[in-house]
């Protein structure tokens, strides 16, 4: 497309062409990125997601105000690195309430650097081939930098779901537009400590902050686990801010000062942290590729020696993501090795840590040794399924479902079935899943509470997954009453955003109504 993102207009509802029938690039609580086409031209088009517009509801313009604030620093941006923003169209007639406010922006056709990692599943022991990793890492770095010291912008939200791939894998950072924002703060898996503390006062958030998320990222792309990914959104804000606990980072055997690069970064010491361009040098990755020409000649290295098992331990090599290691533990030790318990409360087998790690390798290879771990439950009377719902590792679910979709039925002690914890959690995508599986009837089972999945994503504040299951169950679901007498409606009396979604699907609800 012709347009830079200087060149920034209001666009002309009549020239855009969305693709509703194509699945969507992207999908969260705040928008909705389809594919399309302006003036003939292939491009991304985003869109509020059904509880923004709700919200706005009668106030398109105020809603348009308010995009028109979040690209106001997308619009002097202009780097290869950076997704580009054309422009924004105010949808008419039926569509506006459907579509309200659009952004649109490049099509970057190879989805976003999360769907990338998930399908690539790189390990310490199996990385990415090096000239890949190494232009991600730059890219994003390089993206990072032009924002802190060209356009002075602090992204605040930096995560592989906001680093988008172009069909050549080039990385190209978006959604920086909500740095002006100043409610936004970014996702728990990413957010430094400081940013925790500007949720509640005044805190110090600097270009710094996003240094401890760009940690992050780097760390999976050289294959290390996703910041925290054991922990619950609602433990992190604690490990962070009060007990100052920093996301584990593995040994990188194929570049060991990498470990140590990361961890500067999650300094909680703001000076001590590098800068984006300070992390590609202590990485050693140049900040231009070097051509063929320039290139030094390279002897081409011995054969590899026979692997060896890195861990003597099999929750060790599931915790490290080493495939290589776990397999040749089970082909040493005998398949009765993935019977084992942790010393956790929980009595954790392997199978059961893979899914809360989202690690669907090693579970791929623990299946096909011993097809009975699906049935493992702990403590609790939890399987695979509920902690991979739980945690919102949506590979992981469609791959369990895949092996046996009895799964979605199953109940833990208290009653909970893997839909009801991927709604208390707020994870959509995974709710969607098991929904196509599940059908209607998930919709009102109950725990041993009597509560729903709309209870549990009522109470813990979760818009998109309570839009979504009113969405497929309607306003029946706001009469169902919990072991108390308690409505989904009743457990949100301090939540009105909440409140204001199931208005549309009960117009009897209001301040003075009881539902009965």
């Amino acid at each position: 497309m012709a347009e830079s993102t200087a060149e920034f207009r209001r666009i002309d509802f009549e020239k855009l062409n969305l693709k509703e029938k194509e699945d969507a690039l992207g999908a969260g609580s705040s928008g909705i990125v389809r594919a399309g086409e302006y003036n003939g031209h292939p491009v991304a088009i985003k869109y509020p997601s059904p509880q923004i517009l709700m919200h706005y509801k009668n106030k398109l313009y105020e809603l348009y105000d308010e995009v028109m604030k979040e690209v106001s620093a997308m619009v002097g941006a202009d780097h290869s690195n950076l997704a580009k923003v054309y422009g924004v169209c105010l949808a008419k007639g039926d569509a506006a309430k459907k579509y309200g406010v659009m952004i649109v922006m490049e099509l970057c056709s190879g989805g976003s650097l999360r769907t990338f990692l998930e399908k690539m599943q790189p390990t310490p022991e199996m990385p990415l081939p090096e000239s890949q990793r190494n232009q991600l890492i730059r890219h994003i770095c390089k993206a990072v930098n032009y924002l802190h010291t060209v356009k002075g912008i602090i992204h605040r939200d930096l995560k592989p779901e906001n680093v988008l791939l172009s069909e050549m894998h080039d990385a190209k950072v978006t959604d920086f537009g909500r740095a002006r924002q100043q409610e936004s703060l970014g996702t728990e898996y990413y957010t430094a400590p400081e940013a925790f503390r500007q949720r509640t006062e005044a805190g110090d958030i600097s270009y710094e902050s996003d240094i401890w998320s760009l940690g992050g990222i780097i760390s999976e792309i050289l294959g290390g686990p996703m910041p925290f990914q054991e922990y619950s959104k609602f433990q992190i804000h604690d490990l962070v801010e009060r007990q100052k606990k920093k996301p584990f980072v593995p040994d990188f055997p194929f570049a060991p000062h990498a470990k140590a690069v990361i961890e500067k970064c999650f300094e909680y010491n703001l000076k001590k942290r590098p800068s984006a361009l300070e992390i590609l040098d202590l990485l050693k990755i140049p900040y231009e590729i070097v051509s063929p020409a320039q290139e030094p000649s390279i002897k081409t290295p011995p054969s590899s020696p026979q692997p060896q098992i890195k861990y003597t331990d099999i929750f060790d090599a599931v915790k490290d993501g080493n495939e290589q290691s776990a397999k040749m533990l089970i082909e040493k030790e005998g398949k009765d090795i993935l019977d084992k318990r942790d010393d956790s409360s929980f009595k954790y087998t392997p199978f059961h840590r893979a899914a809360l790690k989202g690690h669907v390798g090693i579970m791929l290879v623990m299946y096909e040794s011993k097809p009975d771990v699906l049935q493992q439950t702990d403590e609790d009377g939890s399987n695979a399924l509920h902690w991979a719902a739980e945690f919102g590792h949506f590979a992981v679910v469609n791959k369990l479902m895949e092996w046996d979709s009895k799964l979605i039925d199953a109940r833990t002690k208290y009653g909970m079935t893997p839909f009801m914890h991927a709604a208390q959690h707020g994870y959509v995508d995974v709710m969607k899943a098991v929904y196509a599986k599940g059908g209607e009837n998930l919709l009102t089972q109950k725990n041993n509470f009597r509560w729903t999945a709309l209870h549990g994503a009522a109470f813990y504040g979760h818009s998109a997954a309570v839009s979504q299951l009113l969405e497929w169950g309607g306003g029946a679901l706001l009469d169902i009453k919990n072991n108390k007498g308690e409505t989904p409606w009743d457990l949100v009396e301090n939540k009105p955003d909440i409140r204001e979604i199931m208005e549309k699907y009960n117009p009897a609800c209001g301040p003075c109504c009881v539902i009965m």
